[in-house]
């Protein structure tokens, strides 16, 4: 099989009997260039890559359109791509995510355009017998009313990058049909809606806050402060725990989730020790705790993460020793 697509819960805006499922299934890849220019070449090849795109949360039902919709100015959920096949493991294969809507008369690729980071090094998983990567805070750049009503479709390619030459695509799947709206309506908006109208939904949060370190007792029995790396957690979870609004009414639960953003703690030698936003780059917490945060990052982004992480720690650490600073 050429592999599928799936959503880990039931969708909003619809009892999960009455919804068609999203998919995604195999085509030929439609696009000619990457999201950052490179040439692509026509697809040839088709099989010797075995492909799974998983959302790792639903998208929106709308039920009395009985079709997928979301909304342009909320992100995506973060999109899983696993393969199996492509060649040696020391060959270097991209994935890409891209997005349009199809004209149904020559099949051609229209109204093409995401935001956030589209292409990413496919990396081994843990048990190295796949290749993944995870893609997070992708935006539609287009809305259905802007482009003839056409529903959107989103596309993940698998590319071998080519030195002096167009990438080759080994294999590429595209989504159900998704109506981009522009927004979440609000009940002034839409009066006579329906109270389960999925134009009227919220997102919801699903924070997973760490659990706060507790003081030190010292030989003398006395409690003490906790360490550094200890305070800079135990600041950071009441953060999260306080659900205090920061902008605009909004929690930092809701801003985080609207944002897309993963959230970690992290020791100076880069161990991942906290979970602060659940599936972070779309990995589960039990991976990622006890592991090195530069394990899940692009080699090429080692650099500049080591030099602000170090500039970060060396301000912080001395604002809390002198107790002029805290960390929100």
């Amino acid at each position: 099989g050429g592999g599928g697509g799936s959503c880990s819960d039931s969708a909003a805006g619809g009892a999960a009997d009455d919804i068609i499922p999203f998919e995604w299934i195999r085509c030929r890849c439609p696009l000619r260039v990457d999201t950052v220019g490179t040439s692509i070449a026509p697809q040839t090849t088709d099989g010797s890559v075995i492909m799974q795109v998983t959302l790792q949360a639903p998208l929106l039902f709308w039920q009395e359109r009985r079709q997928w919709m979301w909304h342009k100015k909320w992100c995506l959920p973060r999109i899983l791509v696993s393969i199996r096949g492509g060649g040696s493991s020391s060959e270097e294969l991209l994935a890409m995510v891209s997005s349009g809507t199809l004209n149904q008369s020559d099949s051609t690729l229209r109204d093409q355009g995401l935001s956030g980071e589209c292409i990413r090094r496919l990396v081994p998983s843990s048990t190295g017998e796949e290749r993944e990567a995870v893609f997070s805070s992708l935006l539609f750049r287009h809305t259905s009313f802007n482009c003839g009503n056409r529903a959107f479709r989103l596309f993940v390619t698998v590319l071998s990058p080519q030195a002096g030459s167009a990438s080759l695509p080994l294999a590429c799947m595209l989504s159900s049909p998704i109506h981009v709206d522009a927004r979440k309506r609000t009940k002034a908006e839409r009066p006579d809606s329906e109270e389960n109208d999925v134009r009227l939904v919220h997102r919801q949060p699903q924070l997973q806050p760490s659990i706060p370190a507790p003081p030190v007792r010292s030989s003398s029995g006395a409690d003490r402060a906790p360490a550094v790396g200890a305070r800079l957690e135990i600041a950071a979870a009441t953060c999260i725990n306080e659900g205090t609004p920061v902008l605009g009414g909004l929690s930092l639960q809701a801003m985080l989730a609207a944002m897309g953003s993963a959230v970690l703690l992290v020791q100076a030698d880069y161990t991942i020790i906290a979970c602060i936003t659940p599936d972070p780059f779309g990995f589960s917490s039990q991976r990622l705790i006890g592991s090195s945060l530069l394990s899940v990052i692009h080699p090429e982004e080692h650099l500049s993460l080591v030099q602000t992480t170090r500039a970060l720690l060396a301000t912080t650490a001395g604002g809390l020793m002198s107790g002029s600073a805290s960390v929100r």
